[in-house]
């Protein structure tokens, strides 16, 4: 969400300010996550708790570096240019680790009520 909110603040930002503004508030926001992503890696490693920190850690990476990329030029008066491409890679990585993270909950409530008719016939 977070980078999400930096993509669409770069895009519609009015200055270069705002959108450097932004872009910083939105890494620190990326970073809590990344760190809540630890979190859960710590209480019980698998394939999907780290390749959500992996990913998480990495687009906070990416915003961070968008934002320092972008500091010199967030004093001028021109319009902001739109969303740069590492913001872009941040977003993509946010979203992969979104659906790397909810997939496997999602398909265990499923497997759930679709096994459930099953344990009840056999346990008759």
């Amino acid at each position: 969400m977070a980078a999400f909110i930096a993509v669409l603040g770069q895009a519609l930002a009015p200055s270069t300010l705002v959108a450097f503004y932004v872009t910083a508030v939105c890494a620190a926001a990326l970073i809590a996550a990344a760190m809540v992503a630890y979190i859960d890696t710590v209480d019980g490693l698998t394939v999907v708790t780290g390749a959500v920190l992996a990913l998480t850690s990495v687009a906070a990476t990416l915003l961070m570096i968008d934002a320092a990329v972008s500091f010199p030029g967030a004093l001028s008066a021109d319009s902001a240019n739109g969303p740069g491409a590492l913001s872009l890679l941040a977003l993509v990585l946010s979203v992969l680790a979104l659906v790397g993270d909810t997939t496997p909950r999602l398909l265990a409530r499923y497997e759930r009520s679709h096994h459930r008719p099953l344990r009840e016939l056999l346990s008759r």
